[in-house]
């Protein structure tokens, strides 16, 4: 059964009337612990803030089954990052320890199947829940618990347009995140909802600049994406930090440019984005030469929309005999992909149109006066 979400449409409706940063904010991840043991390690919740300024979220308080909380001050989330509150510290990420809140109160849950996790403002206002059972109709909600100066928080009934059905038993194995305003599940130690993947990076030196061209084949939620330079190929340093689309189901084609190179250098980029759940996705890298148009020939190698098909570009300054080959990665010969005469200032364009199984390869092009090699990267 699909989640039930009317939270988007809502959130669109506030954003329009121009209400603060905090429509923006919304839960996004949910880890669930072995039920009824207190301070389970992998236990997680965070909680995101979409808009692109800093958040006061102080007094903003949480409720499950297990625990409520109100969030002590100070508490500040970040643009565009998330707020990660468990039992233990997170590996490489800063997190909300539970036991250092003072208003901090455990429950005692029933023994129901399922969970809830709600969030409210300081007004005590609900801004974003979800539940978690086999059945659609549960009778832990509505629900009704104070803090430990009597503050009310009361999570609604099923029936509430605020609250999100997710048909699962919470399971340790397991996490529910919310992308693009839908809840999904993924597992708890490993991406299957990647934010992007990325295709055809591009690098061509042109009057004392690197262009980068690329493209995204999605994006859940990706906002931002970072180019990174290296001159081994091995260690990659960020140059800059672009916006993304956001979400979309289409392709993006996204293009930059480097000024601070030297002549007659090597030079290896890729593109980054690391999501809002800290998983990292990179581009294939690719390499350029800051030559202007070394030995009078230029080729481009373009990766095709169905999966494992490619182009090679080229054009040469003066007429000469070309060859062109599609290597394997133990460098045996697939096809000769062009041989023959080109024309000088003129460009060509052969197509390699079988499919290609994942796994690396090399494009070979020998010319009269020099031989050079690309590698192509299939995923």
């Amino acid at each position: 059964m699909p989640a039930r979400r009317l939270r988007p449409i809502l959130l669109g409706l506030l954003l329009a009337a121009g209400l603060p940063a905090t429509a923006q904010l919304y839960l996004s991840r949910y880890v669930p612990g072995t039920p009824g043991q207190t301070g389970d390690p992998i236990h997680r919740i965070e909680v995101f803030n979409e808009s692109q300024d800093p958040v006061d979220v102080s007094g903003f308080c949480l409720v499950t089954r297990a625990y409520a909380c109100r969030l002590p001050a100070g508490t500040v989330i970040g643009a565009r990052t998330a707020l990660r509150l468990g039992w233990v510290p997170a590996a490489g990420q800063r997190t909300l320890i539970f036991g250092s809140m003072t208003d901090f109160i455990t429950l005692q849950p029933d023994r129901e199947e399922g969970d809830v996790v709600a969030l409210f403002d300081r007004s005590l206002v609900l801004r974003d829940a979800v539940y978690m059972s086999r059945n659609i109709n549960v009778t832990f909600l509505p629900m009704e618990t104070s803090l430990r100066d009597g503050t009310q928080l009361y999570v609604p009934d099923e029936s509430d347009p605020r609250m999100t059905y997710m048909p699962v038993s919470p399971d340790p194995a397991l996490a529910l995140v919310q992308i693009s305003g839908q809840w999904r599940i993924t597992a708890r130690a490993t991406n299957l909802i990647p934010a992007t993947r990325y295709r055809n990076l591009q690098a061509r030196y042109i009057d004392g600049m690197v262009y980068l061209s690329w493209k995204t084949l999605f994006e859940n939620d990706c906002y931002t994406q970072v180019i990174e330079r290296s001159t081994d190929g091995k260690d990659y340093e960020p140059m800059d930090r672009i916006q993304a689309g956001g979400s979309s189901v289409a392709p993006r084609d996204y293009t930059w440019y480097d000024p601070d190179t030297e002549k007659d250098r090597v030079y290896y980029y890729r593109v980054m984005n690391q999501d809002k759940f800290g998983y990292v996705v990179y581009s294939p890298p690719a390499k350029v030469r800051t030559e202007d148009a070394p030995g009078g020939f230029t080729f481009d190698i373009i990766q095709g929309e169905n999966k494992g098909t490619l182009n090679v570009r080229f054009s040469a300054e003066m007429t000469q005999q070309v060859r062109v080959k599609l290597l394997d990665e133990q460098l045996r010969e697939l096809s000769v992909l062009f041989a023959g005469q080109v024309d000088g200032g003129r460009q060509n364009l052969v197509t390699y149109s079988r499919p290609l199984p994942v796994g690396k390869y090399f494009v070979i092009v020998t010319t009269e006066t020099r031989r050079y090699y690309e590698p192509v990267i299939v995923e």
